[in-house]
């Protein structure tokens, strides 16, 4: 090619700018490529003990080990990730914001052994109405935590909407295992910072030596990458670990031939037990925490309050 093709001067048009022609333009000079080459993959084992129904009891659970992998961390058709770089896709391999490690699961029914025809006979047909009959419901569930992305706030390469284009760079010495056993300690109440720039239900839910006296990650265990033309450490640790229980009970009552009468009681999260967590992972890009905050590892409250849902059916 001429040097002076397509151009006016010595030198190409394109060659101190990309592409010339989308100064200006919609993206304020981006030109999107689209492709299909996103792609999620997904592996996991399951173990399941099933209980036969016996004795009032019919009870399931279940424990299931997953590994989750994409290139792709969005969570609809309808959403687009740009790559860290075309010369490498390789590099946007990642957990997907699905990948729960580990998960197990117990629910099951339980006829309560009192009413007509069971082990504490009623047969006073009133009295059986009140006490007997009933049947209790239960599910369990805990799973370990969905990944987050550790970011460092600076693009050192290219203009991009992925997280891993503000990578990390961990401190001589400092292992991602350290890192993750600091994210596991205790909730701790924030002290020391400044007047008005906290709530009371936010809490330190990092081991306090991971914070600077600015409030920012410490650099002696990880700093944001800041060298132009390098992409930084792609690192991820693990989100809270969760459980809830809920719970449910109910009742038929059989009022004439053809009507009927069914209770119903639920409890979503029983034990009202809070979910302390950095919030939702879902999305584009999915969830990061970015070292170079001032509220790095702080917690800005628990999710997940008890409800009780009534209801009464009848039929006839």
């Amino acid at each position: 090619m001429q040097p002076t093709a397509n151009a006016p001067g010595a030198y190409p048009i394109n060659f101190f700018l990309l592409n010339p022609f989308v100064i200006g333009g919609v993206g304020n000079g981006r030109m999107n490529f689209v492709d299909d080459t996103g792609w999620h993959s997904y592996n996991g084992l399951q173990v399941q003990f099933r209980q036969r129904f016996t004795h009032g009891i019919n009870w399931n659970a279940n424990y299931t080990w997953s590994h989750s992998f994409t290139n792709l961390p969005a969570d609809n058709a309808n959403q687009g990730v740009d790559f860290l770089t075309l010369r490498n896709t390789d590099l946007d391999k990642r957990p997907s914001q699905f990948d729960i490690r580990h998960v197990i699961q117990t629910y099951g029914t339980y006829d309560l052994p009192v009413g007509r025809g069971r082990m504490f006979n009623i047969d006073n047909k009133y009295i059986d109405g009140v006490i007997g009959g009933w049947t209790v419901g239960s599910v369990f569930i805990f799973s370990t935590g969905q990944p987050l992305q550790l970011t460092g706030g600076f693009q050192t390469v290219n203009n991009s909407n992925s997280t891993g284009a503000t990578g990390v760079v961990l401190a001589p010495g400092v292992t991602l295992d350290q890192i993750q056993q600091m994210f596991n300690a205790p909730l701790i109440r924030l002290t020391g910072r400044p007047a008005g720039t906290t709530t009371d239900i936010q809490r330190l839910a990092v081991d306090p030596k991971l914070v600077g006296s600015d409030f920012r990650a410490n650099p002696a265990f990880i700093l944001p990458n800041k060298t132009p033309g390098s992409f930084g450490q792609q690192l991820f640790i693990r989100d809270k670990n969760t459980f809830q229980w809920d719970m449910s009970i109910m009742k038929h009552f059989k009022i004439l031939e053809s009507t009927q009468l069914d209770l119903f009681a639920g409890l979503t999260n029983l034990l009202n037990h809070p979910r302390w967590a950095y919030g939702d992972t879902t999305g584009t890009p999915p969830g990061s925490l970015n070292v170079t905050s001032t509220s790095f590892g702080v917690i800005n409250g628990p999710t997940g309050s008890r409800s009780i849902n009534l209801r009464a059916t009848l039929s006839f």
